[in-house]
C-alpha cells in the first residue's frame, strides 16, 4: 500500500486528541487513520448569544436578603455590603431581581435545609442568584464584570447566554408519524418535549452512536458529513 504523509494539520489534530505519538510523520494512512482523521474536523457553532443580563452569584458568607429587598441594590444596603453598592452605583446598575421569583425565599431556604441532610446536599443557595439588567451598558459590560468579580461578596459574575425558541417542525418529516423513538419513555427518548424547549432544536449539538446500519447519505445528514470513527458501518444493516 502506498505510504502518505500527513499534512501538519492533520498530525496536530491527532496529538491533540491523544491519538498520535511524536513520530506520527510518514506513517501509513490506514482505513481506521482515514476515519479517525474525518471525525476530528472543526465543528462549526453558533457564536454564544447573550441577553444583556448579569447573573450574580454572591457569596456563601453572605446571609440571605429579607423578603423587603426586591433588588439587588436594597440587598446590597440591607447587609451593608458597601462595595457591592458602590459598584452598583457607579454604573447606575438599578434594575435587578432575584433570579428564582417563582417561590418564597423562605420556602427555598427550608427546602435547601432539608436537602442539605440527603446525599445531594445543594452546592449554593438558590437565594444566593441575582439578575441585573444591564441592556444599556454593553459598551462597559467587561468592566462591570470585572470590578463584581472582584468583591469579596460575589462569588461570580457573568453574562447570561439568550434563550431562542424551538426551530424544529416535525410536520414536515413525511416518517414523523412512524418515529416512536420520538416519543417519551418508555417508547423513546423523548424529543418531542425536547423541541418545545427553547434552543431545543439540537443547534451545535453533535453525538457518537455505538451501532451500525446507518444511512450517511440520508437526507437529513445532508449538511451533517457524518463519519464513521471506528469499524464497519454495515450500510444499511441494523
Amino acid at each position: 500500500m502506498e505510504e502518505k504523509q500527513l499534512t501538519p494539520e492533520q498530525i496536530s489534530r491527532l496529538k491533540a486528541e491523544n491519538i498520535a505519538s511524536m513520530n506520527i510523520a510518514g506513517r501509513e494512512i490506514t482505513p481506521t487513520l482515514q476515519q479517525t482523521i474525518a471525525a476530528q474536523k472543526p465543528v462549526k457553532r453558533r457564536p454564544p448569544q447573550y441577553s444583556g443580563a448579569i447573573i450574580v452569584r454572591l457569596s456563601s458568607e453572605v446571609p440571605p436578603a429579607t423578603k423587603k429587598c426586591k433588588s439587588l441594590s436594597e440587598m446590597a444596603k440591607e447587609k451593608h455590603l458597601r462595595g457591592l453598592e458602590k459598584v452598583l452605583d457607579e454604573y447606575d446598575l438599578s434594575i435587578s431581581a432575584p433570579l428564582v421569583k417563582s417561590m418564597d425565599p423562605d420556602k427555598i431556604l427550608e427546602l435547601e435545609k432539608r436537602a442539605a441532610k440527603t446525599e445531594f446536599p445543594p452546592v449554593h443557595s438558590l437565594t444566593s442568584y441575582w439578575r441585573i439588567d444591564a441592556r444599556e451598558k454593553s459598551d462597559k459590560i467587561d468592566e462591570i464584570l470585572k470590578r463584581l468579580n472582584s468583591l469579596f461578596e460575589v462569588d461570580k459574575a457573568s453574562l447570561e447566554l439568550s434563550a431562542t425558541d424551538p426551530l424544529v417542525n416535525a410536520a414536515d418529516d413525511p416518517y414523523n408519524a412512524t418515529q416512536d423513538y420520538l416519543d417519551a419513555a418508555p417508547e423513546g427518548i423523548d424529543a418531542r418535549w425536547a423541541w418545545t424547549q427553547m434552543n431545543g432544536e439540537g443547534a451545535g449539538v453533535g453525538f457518537v452512536d455505538l451501532e451500525q446500519g446507518w444511512f450517511p447519505g440520508h437526507e437529513d445528514y445532508a449538511s451533517k458529513s457524518p463519519a464513521i470513527v471506528y469499524g464497519d458501518n454495515r450500510d444499511g444493516i441494523g
